[in-house]
């Protein structure tokens, strides 16, 4: 929130006078209050709830930390059974052409996501990936979106990191309760570390735009993506589930002559209470999804009590798979086993290993070789973006800066 906007909203809710009558907000009570960031006795505001959800107590209601601003009666409750709620959304997914029964699991887990999402800190973020295009992916997540709020912006996923921090804290602290990634490509960053740290803690901390002030953002939002051949990296592997469509063929562009996303929108309000008396069914004994405990009891359980298999189990299939962990880990244990816990610089390393058959050598080489050399920039880029990864019981840590430049060294995973 900038100042501008700060000192609207304390105009509109109180009366400021000087001993010269009626004035403005003082600019400086504006940046104390921006400043502060947390007052000791007043509940923190999480967001605005603009639809009823599922409460841990099983009642339909506001969750904790969320001020409701939308008409109850906008939201009728459906008077079927959790089975029979789960029927009609199984429904609107009939059209689109899944490559397994799993893939179909991940679309419902996450239109189920969609109502809860505020109860949970943390819950997976939801990628939909085709091998080529006209498959449905982008209207699969339109349709998802649409059980979060009425209306979904697509947000341009930038190449560069510090674009995508200010376009993700821009969009938090816009109020959006969806990140819709459209049209992902392959290395376009989905992976990036303030991506995974919104979607697991449930919030950014970043510079507002114009100004010096960092300010905390809520990141209880739906995160959906998807692209052609597209596939979560690294530590967001673990923060995914994949839902890949197929070309069903003959067409060159799918239609959906059932029209499921305007059958949502004409009725919305309908469709939310369908999903949330989905919730209330049968929940199966299913172990926790990462971080994501209380997301896996009740909305994994669910689903999977409804007969379909658990998607979970591909994620671990993804990790072994994921070569670059497979690179880091391979130069985690050469580089601990030169330097120890020793701090050091590219530089310190390139000068110690070149030239000799150390598998070290070889693995930078791979990553950054430019002829005989290597090439730092590129090299300490990589090591940025794997920062702080675990791997096998060790991860690499940026310790600090010398005359050389940053200094790294490789530690166990608990310290």
């Amino acid at each position: 929130m900038d100042l501008p906007k700060l000192g609207y909203l304390l105009s509109s809710v109180a009366r400021w006078r000087t001993g010269e009558g009626n004035t403005r907000p003082d600019v400086q009570i504006l940046n104390a209050v921006l400043t502060f960031g947390e007052w000791p006795g007043v509940p923190e505001l999480v967001g605005v709830a603009t639809q009823p959800t599922l409460l841990p107590d099983g009642s339909i209601g506001i969750p904790e930390g969320y001020e409701g601003s939308f008409l109850p009666v906008a939201f009728p409750a459906f008077e079927g059974t959790p089975a029979e709620a789960m029927t009609e959304l199984r429904s609107l997914l009939t059209e689109f052409s899944f490559n397994s029964e799993a893939d179909r699991a991940v679309a419902l887990c996450a239109i189920l996501t969609a109502v809860s999402r505020p109860n949970y800190k943390a819950a997976p973020a939801f990628i939909v990936t085709a091998n080529e295009a006209g498959t449905g992916k982008g209207y699969l997540c339109e349709l998802v979106s649409l059980f979060a709020c009425p209306e979904v912006e697509p947000i341009p996923w930038p190449s560069r990191r510090e674009e995508r921090m200010k376009t993700l804290h821009a969009a938090l602290l816009d109020g959006r309760q969806v990140l819709f990634l459209d049209n992902l490509k392959t290395g376009s960053g989905l992976d990036d570390e303030v991506l995974c740290t919104a979607i697991s803690e449930g919030k950014v901390s970043g510079r507002v735009l114009g100004s010096s002030t960092m300010q905390n953002a809520s990141a209880r939002v739906l995160v959906v993506g998807n692209g052609n051949n597209v596939a979560p990296q690294g530590d967001m592997i673990r923060r995914s589930l994949v839902c890949e469509l197929v070309s069903p063929g003959g067409t060159v562009r799918r239609v959906f002559k059932d029209d499921p996303v305007e059958r949502v929108r004409r009725e919305r309000g309908r469709w939310v209470g369908v999903a949330l008396c989905a919730l209330q069914g049968v929940r199966a004994e299913v172990g926790p999804f990462a971080s994501f405990g209380p997301w896996s009891s009740a909305v994994l359980s669910v689903v999977v009590g409804a007969g379909l298999p658990d998607p979970v189990g591909r994620v671990a299939a993804a990790v072994e798979d994921d070569d670059e962990r497979i690179v880091l880990g391979l130069l985690l244990h050469a580089w601990h086993g030169k330097f120890g816990l020793e701090p050091v610089t590219v530089k310190d390393i390139w000068t110690t290993v070149r030239g000799t058959s150390d598998p070290l050598r070889h693995l930078l080489g791979e990553l950054a070789g430019r002829g005989e050399d290597i090439d730092g920039y590129a090299l300490g880029c990589w090591l940025r973006s794997n920062a702080g990864r675990v791997v096998e019981g060790l991860k690499l840590l940026k310790v600090g800066t010398s005359y050389k430049g940053t200094t790294w060294a490789v530690v166990p995973a608990h310290r």
